[in-house]
């Protein structure tokens, strides 16, 4: 019954015991049919029982198979005898352990020890009860053998299922109960056909030819096409329960939902699951029908997806993408495809589908459309503050121009300072607006975040007011970044500014530092890069998830309106990212705020810089050459008014052309270049280029509302010349101018080389 035995040490004993009692039984058997030989019909029966033996049909879900083959032992029993059987059945036991896939000398004594201890039982049992002895070719009453043959019938499957089971137990841990709970319809089918067949036998026991031709090949063929449908039923079972176990797996652990739906009706069939998850919808597997698909969307979207599920219903397919609203009121976004499901005539009884959220996909291309509208209000807002500052150089130049001239109690004087201070607050307003584009011009130098938290501590707390407490935590040991002093004292402002508003009873904010190590992209391979974080928190009242998510925005303020600009945090942002740094923010309403910077350490020291010129000192002057190319006529002239009054002498060129021209014509070198650096046709840099083959060491100053930054993105590279931010006052022009020009002094003179 079975292909293979491998059992434990104590299913080994057992095979052992069951083996050892065939063996004498087959023994017996053969001494028996030696002193007694039976009539040579049963030679024929061992030739059927061997060709019948091959046609054993497997268990689904175990080793063990079911004979055809009994049809013809039972005929030896019944006719010759139990030795004669036992012999028969030993003989068809060893022939199938040689056809089995798996060669084992455990499985081929098993399979031949077993069936024949078995059927020489029950043959004893039977012909005791019978009071007979074997019935070939005589007749018998029958009337009093019903009883023996079924006696006999019964106690061989039940020998043969409790010896074979028990083994199977041994082998797989499969319990007998449950193995004959799943094949007992086909079992009990066999043992049907069989009993008929040994009553049979006995009917026609003295007419063997009608017996071998009319009773033995049509109960075997009924049995082997019975048996095989039977276990073909219970294959198709078996693979209809694992494909149901396979989709409902499928099913329970997508986050999706599957959904089926009546064509004509609309009413839901199916939904899987994550119906619950995604929809935050409890619904029972009773109350399909009565949902209704729609009632959840989101009230902007149900017109278009009704109107979708309808045409798509009747064309069999649609593909739409549509909110849903969570009991609590969150949005999910879904994408909804439905397929049609045709009868024979083509005509569409179902639409099945699946509906995904695509939430997080969503707020991603969200994410993504706003940094590219940031980026373009960046563009706007840079290109706007560097025409406005020269707008503002002319002002304020001319302010402080004017403000030298007047005497303090010269009624002009007033309206002037006016003039000046406006000037000024346009300049730090139109720095913000570069601030946020990343346009700004840096000063980068080497710089301890914990020495300029301590310099700054005091004037943020005059800044700030008594009401809120400052704190410090501060490393012990911090590396240094590279950064612009000022405009990073500026961001600390900034944030403690934001924190006092968000305080308005009073409470406290903590600057602290701190080392990390972080990637630029999560997720990305990139090297790990080592950071100094600068965190300010406060104890405010905090912002929910929709402010929190707008707060860089440029002109977002929450403040009532005249009381922000909402420049402050699009500042700060702006500022962290073109030092190379992040920003992140952590708040909940109630409980504060907390923004942390992370800039990238540098192995670098700080260096002691020496303080500009005293100012005490009086404007520096000078007699050289400058070469002023300048294409806004207003920032050109009020340049060339200062330089003059400085003593230097100009030549104007509202271009680089023009500029070549003018220098061709002079009977003196070059001593300094002042340029703009943005101009139509050859920019600044260019021109710059050029006359350095013509003057040797020629010294340069670029003028630019733009960063150095923003002119290297645009192909631009002012290399180690000096670079003046606008908007400038007359002083800062003229420190400029002489810086430069001393630092040149050391150089070789500058003459006119042979080059043109």
């Amino acid at each position: 019954m079975f292909e293979e035995i491998s059992v434990s040490r104590g299913g080994r004993a057992y095979v052992g015991g069951v083996v050892a009692a065939g063996a004498a039984v087959i023994g017996f058997s053969i001494l028996q049919l030696v002193a007694v030989p039976p009539h040579p019909y049963w030679f024929i029966l061992i030739l059927l029982t061997l060709m019948t033996g091959p046609l054993s049909i497997r268990v689904p879900s175990s080793r063990a198979t079911i004979s055809v083959s009994d049809t013809f032992v039972f005929a030896s029993l019944v006719w010759f005898g139990p030795a004669a059987a036992a012999v028969t059945i030993a003989l068809d036991g060893f022939l199938v352990s040689l056809w089995g896939r798996r060669r084992s000398f455990s499985r081929g004594l098993f399979n031949i020890s077993e069936p024949a201890l078995s059927i020489w039982l029950a043959g004893q049992l039977f012909f005791a009860m019978a009071g007979e002895t074997p019935f070939f070719g005589r007749s018998v009453p029958f009337s009093p053998l019903v009883g023996p043959l079924l006696a006999m019938t019964t106690s061989y499957f039940l020998f043969n299922a409790g010896l074979s089971l028990t083994a199977l137990w041994f082998e797989t841990g499969l319990g007998p109960t449950r193995f004959l709970r799943a094949n007992l319809p086909h079992l009990g089918l066999v043992y049907f056909a069989n009993t008929l067949l040994a009553g049979l036998l006995v009917l026609n026991s003295n007419n063997v030819t009608l017996t071998a031709f009319g009773v033995l090949v049509p109960v075997l063929v009924f049995t082997y096409a019975v048996s095989k449908l039977a276990i073909d039923r219970r294959e198709t079972l078996e693979a209809l329960r694992e494909s149901e176990a396979r989709f409902r797996e499928l099913a329970e652990n997508i986050n999706a939902v599957l959904w089926t739906v009546d064509a004509e009706t609309h009413h839901v069939l199916y939904l899987s699951p994550a119906y619950s998850r995604i929809w935050g919808q409890t619904v029972a597997p009773g109350d399909l029908a009565g949902i209704d698909r729609f009632e959840h969307v989101h009230a902007e979207d149900r017109a278009t997806v009704r109107k979708a599920f309808t045409t798509g219903a009747a064309e069999g397919t649609f593909d739409v993408e549509y909110r849903v609203v969570h009991p609590d009121g969150d949005l999910r976004w879904i994408h909804d495809r439905g397929f049609p499901v045709t009868d024979s005539a083509g005509r569409v009884r179902r639409v099945v589908g699946i509906a995904e959220d695509i939430t997080a996909r969503r707020q991603l291309e969200q994410q993504l459309l706003q940094a590219r509208k940031m980026e373009g209000i960046g563009r706007m807002a840079g290109g706007i503050a560097h025409g406005f500052r020269n707008i503002l150089t002319t002002i304020l130049g001319y302010s402080e121009i004017l403000m030298d001239q007047l005497d303090e109690r010269d009624p002009k004087w007033a309206p002037t300072l006016k003039i000046r201070q406006a000037s000024g607050r346009a300049a730090e307003l139109t720095s913000q607006l570069l601030a946020f584009s990343r346009q700004q011009v840096l000063r980068l130098e080497v710089i301890d975040v914990n020495d300029l938290v301590r310099s700054i501590e005091d004037m943020l707390q005059r800044v700030i007011g008594k009401e809120v407490s400052i704190e410090t935590r501060l490393a012990d040991t911090l590396a240094c970044v590279k950064a612009d002093a000022a405009q990073l004292e500026q961001v600390i402002v900034n944030l403690a500014a934001n924190a006092r508003d968000a305080m308005p009873r009073g409470g406290r904010i903590t600057i602290a530092t701190s080392h990390t190590t972080m990637t630029e992209t999560p997720g990305a391979e990139d090297a790990p890069v080592r950071c100094v974080v600068l965190t300010v928190s406060d104890t405010g009242t905090g912002m929910d998830e929709r402010t929190r998510a707008r707060i860089f925005e440029p002109f977002f303020t929450t403040k009532e309106l005249g009381k922000g600009t909402g420049l402050g945090l699009a500042t700060v942002y702006g500022t962290v990212k073109q030092l190379g740094g992040h920003i992140s923010v952590e708040s909940t309403p109630g409980h504060g705020s907390r923004f942390s910077i992370y800039l990238p350490q540098t192995d670098e020291k700080p260096r002691a810089t020496a303080r500009a010129m005293d100012r005490r000192g009086g404007a520096p002057k000078g007699t050289e050459t400058i070469l002023l190319v300048e294409d806004e006529e207003a920032v050109r002239g009020f340049v060339a008014t200062v330089l003059r009054r400085a003593g230097y002498r100009v030549v104007e060129a509202p271009a680089a052309k023009p500029a070549l021209a003018a220098i061709d014509r002079l009977d003196t070198a070059v001593d300094l270049l002042v340029t703009d650096v943005i101009m139509p046709g050859m920019n600044g840099g260019e021109l710059a280029d050029v006359l350095k083959t013509r003057y040797a060491g020629l010294s340069v100053v670029f003028i630019s509302g733009y960063g150095a930054a923003n002119l290297q993105d645009n192909g631009i590279d002012t290399g180690n010349d000096v670079l003046l931010e606008k908007p400038f006052g007359p002083d800062a022009l003229l420190r400029t101018v002489r810086a430069t020009l001393d630092a040149s002094r050391d150089q070789p003179a500058v003459a006119r080389t042979a080059a043109r």
